[in-house]
Parts: C-alpha cells; structure tokens; sequence
C-alpha cells in the first residue's frame, strides 16, 4: 500500500480557536486538577509548529485528500490528542462540542481534529467500511510529532462513531496509550490482551443510540458489513481494566447521577467509567448541553451537568502522564 502526505501542514485557512457558551456546570465535582510538567522535548529537536495556532490543515494520503485542524500549545506540548467527531460530524462541530483547541492546548497538549470521508462523513472500524483511516491517523500523529517535537503519548477521543474509532486505536494501534470514548466504547469488541492503555470512558444508561447493555448474545455476535457492532459498557471497561493488569475498582459518585467505578492499574495506568443515570446519547457538561440546545430536535437525550467531560479526561490525561513518569 502506497502511503503519502503532500504536503502535510500546509496550513490553507487560520481559524480562531472555537470555544462553545454556556454557563458553568453546577457540578459538585471537586477533583483536583493535575498539571503535567515531567514531559521535556529531546534537546536535539527544533520544532517546526507556530505556536498557540490554529489551522486548517489538508494533505494527500493514498490519492485521497484529506482534512484536519491543528491547534497548537504556547508552550512545549506534553503529548498529542486526535478528537473524532461522529458520524455525519464534522470538524467544526466536534470541537464545539468539546472545545479541545482551547482546552487541551491550554494544558499544553496538540489537539489534531481531522475530518472523516465518506458519505455520511465516517471513520472506519470494522464492518463499516472505507479508506485506512488508522494508518492515516496514526502517519498524521508521527509527522506532528516529529515537527513539534513532542515526546508525550498520542490520545484518541471521539463522541459516538467517533469513539468507536478511539477505541479501535486503544485496542489495535502501538501508537496511542491513553483513550477517551464517550458513547462508545462498545462499539468495538472489547480487547483484554496487548500493551495496556489507559481509558476513561463516559456513557448514560438511557443511550437510546448505543444503549449501555449489550443485547442478548453480543460477544458471540458475527461481523455484519455496514453494521457497528454494539457490546456491553461494563465488559469492555473491564476488559480494558484485565489488560492494564488492574486492582479491584472504587466506586465514587458525582452529582447525583453519574458513578465513576476506577481502577488504578500497574506501571501508572488508570481505567475509569463514568455511569451516568439516565444520560443520553451525549457529552457530559453544561458547555456541550448549550450546543446541543442549538440544535433542535437532536433526539440524544439528557446531557448531565454534574461534571464537564472536557475537563474530567484532561484531568485523567494529566494524572497518567505524571503517574506513569513516578518512578
């Protein structure tokens, strides 16, 4: 197979960096916040990345053209996130939604938010089919890397579709260490073996689209072209939890609808699932239910404003780096 990127960051439009409305969450979350500062770039490295930018990025991969944005930190990144919007999405929308350009890169992260092809636009994961879209991803994140020098992890997260892709890269690519479903993590079969990966997950048990249990039979379900595969949340947080070698979960609760089960895991994995009561088809936080109020007759359900999603996987994101870097 013919890979090729030309040019890769090119930068064809300067965006400003997206940040959805809204009030604060009335969360009684009180987390602490982690800030990471273990991460240094080789000292042979000069990065080629301007920083604090944000950009419209395209390239040319096996004869296809594609699309990404690229938001860049002032100040040495610590590792880089690539945020999946889901099916039909597109890049604008998925960073309004979870206002990573901003956020992430606030806390020194790259944040990569590529566009999928297709028609509705998609990303590949088994029984759907299309273009390669983990080995695009995963020559996108190493020309990133090399231009901004950075040493850090690569990070997938995505909503829906977009977190059965994430979790495609948990489970099948070297590259990315740390993942971040959101409704969505049983949209791939659940991998117990293979290098362990750090995942915090988030999913309502009232998801009409994914729905939290998996349906009778799941694991023994055959492939289906054109046809997600839906498991079971819990099982495939476990099986995740089995692979990073795992102790016995806490259970803590947030508000009074979301229960975050942990587990703290060898060499300084973490896994975490955060139930949420009656929770729909959405991504936690008072900033996303301002967008999805924009949107009429979306038909996803409750979103729950007892934590922001955003800033609960940065502060895990944060957390496992530092963990993972104590001796």
């Amino acid at each position: 197979m013919t890979r090729r990127f030309a040019p890769l960051l090119v930068a064809v439009a300067v965006l400003a960096a997206a940040c959805a409305g809204g009030a604060a969450d009335t969360a009684d979350d009180t987390r602490p916040t982690t800030t990471v500062t273990t991460t240094t770039a080789a000292p042979t490295c000069s990065p080629s990345l301007p920083p604090s930018s944000v950009t419209l990025e395209e390239g040319t991969y096996d004869g296809e053209m594609r699309t990404w944005q690229l938001a860049t930190p002032a100040g040495q990144p610590v590792g880089i996130i690539v945020d999946f919007h889901g099916t039909s999405g597109t890049i604008e929308r998925q960073d309004t939604l979870t206002r990573l350009s901003s956020e992430g890169t606030a806390r020194n992260y790259i944040v990569i938010t590529p566009q999928g092809l297709e028609n509705p636009t998609r990303w590949t994961v088994p029984g759907i089919p299309g273009p390669d879209d983990v080995s695009f991803v995963e020559q996108l994140v190493a020309e990133v890397r090399a231009a901004g020098c950075v040493d850090g992890p690569a990070i997938a997260t995505g909503k829906s579709s977009g977190a059965a892709m994430a979790t495609q890269l948990a489970c099948a690519s070297d590259e990315f260490t740390i993942a971040a479903p959101v409704a969505g993590v049983n949209l791939f079969r659940r991998c117990a073996t293979g290098a362990p990966v750090s995942v915090i997950t988030y999913h309502g048990t009232a998801d009409d689209w994914v729905p939290y249990v998996g349906p009778e039979g799941w694991e023994d379900v055959e492939a289906e072209e054109g046809t997600y595969f839906i498991g079971d949340v819990e099982a495939s947080v476990a099986a995740f939890a089995e692979r990073a070698a795992c102790g016995e979960p806490t259970a803590s609760t947030i508000g009074d609808d979301t229960t975050v089960t942990a587990f703290s895991c060898a060499d300084g994995n973490q896994v975490a699932l955060y139930t949420i009561e009656g929770g729909g088809h959405t991504h936690p936080g008072a900033a996303a239910l301002a967008v999805y109020e924009a949107s009429p007759d979306n038909g996803l359900g409750v979103v729950t404003t007892s934590f922001d999603g955003t800033e609960a996987m940065l502060d895990f994101f944060d957390q496992v780096i530092n963990d993972r870097s104590t001796p």
